[in-house]
């Protein structure tokens, strides 16, 4: 009963402060390498990058 109990506080606490997900709007590519490490470096945030071939 107790895990059950303690299962269900840590859902509730995850589910009230977990971030909002956006509908995408908030969210650009950016094309220059460059560019994107310095915001990547100055925001503190990851950089993700994506190489991609088209045939």
């Amino acid at each position: 009963m107790r895990s059950r109990l303690a299962l269900a506080a840590s859902l509730l606490a995850f589910l009230a402060v977990r971030p909002a997900v956006g509908d995408g709007d908030d969210f650009h590519w950016r094309t220059d390498l460059a560019a994107a490490r310095e915001e990547a470096r100055t925001s503190g945030k990851p950089l993700l990058v994506v190489f991609r071939c088209e045939s």
